[in-house]
């Protein structure tokens, strides 16, 4: 394979088809992977994106031949889901607030919609079995979604220590029948969390700490690095965790109820 980039500008990436190996593929500038990865995970094909150039696509290989879209073929496309975060505020035993920001790139700023819903009653809190109270909340708002999002980031884990026992977003990923990553971000340490969930952001000395399911954690770790916001905590979910206490957002985008 040449090391050399070959740019091919004016191509939109999610809107072209190539052919590798005999195997045809498409890219989405959403595809659950985000970057590098097909469709047909068999064979991982020499394509590079660069995050910050959406316009332009770079083949590593003269192997690669691309096949236009044709716009009927476009139209016959399932609609690609947004990225959503999700958080979740109780009102003591009574009831929850659950909350949604849906954004339509990790380097977002804002949010293009937002949804909130009020679950009561909701179930006791039982120690070491959190998942069982906040699952249905989270649940109960990703059904007010008119398209089943991409990747849902949620706050807390998806595994648990360095066994990477089932966490929430582990339950979750389960629930949604396997189909959609789960990417966790978590600002306390669990106990023995293993030191590669560790991300530090911005010039902050205090790491978040990033679990994820259907999607590497490699990956997870770099798209919750490219999100927005200097500091800690990335702008959207700042957003979300202010969303579901007060029903606002500091991304200029108003709550939508949900119910």
């Amino acid at each position: 394979m040449s090391s050399e980039r070959t740019p091919l500008p004016a191509l939109v990436y999610h809107d072209f088809r190539f052919t590798w190996k005999g195997q045809e593929y498409r890219l989405y500038w959403n595809d659950r992977l985000r970057a590098h990865a097909p469709r047909h995970l068999a064979h991982p094909y020499p394509v590079w994106i660069d995050p910050w150039d959406l316009s332009t696509v770079w083949f590593l290989t003269s192997e690669c031949k691309v096949t236009p879209v044709r716009q009927e073929e476009e139209e016959d496309e399932p609609e690609e889901g947004p990225l959503v975060a999700i958080d979740v505020h109780y009102d003591g035993d009574k009831s929850a607030t659950a909350a949604a920001v849906l954004f339509t790139h990790w380097q977002a700023e804002t949010a293009f919609d937002t949804i909130t819903t009020t679950v009561s009653p909701i179930a006791p809190y039982e120690p070491g079995a959190f998942y069982k109270r906040e699952l249905p909340c989270i649940l109960a708002l990703l059904e007010k979604m008119e398209t089943p999002p991409c990747v849902v980031v949620i706050d807390g884990y998806v595994t648990l220590g360095p066994n990477a026992v089932d966490g929430l977003g582990m339950h979750l990923y389960r629930a949604l029948n396997e189909e959609i990553p789960v990417i966790g971000v978590a600002k306390n340490r669990f106990k023995d969390t293993p030191q590669d969930a560790e991300l530090r952001r911005g010039e902050s000395k205090h790491p978040l700490y990033v679990t994820a399911v259907g999607v590497s954690q490699d990956s997870a770790k770099t798209f919750i690095r490219w999100m927005h916001g200097a500091h800690r905590m990335p702008t959207l979910l700042t957003a979300v965790d202010r969303l579901c206490r007060d029903g606002t957002t500091s991304t200029g985008c108003p709550s939508t109820p949900a119910d």
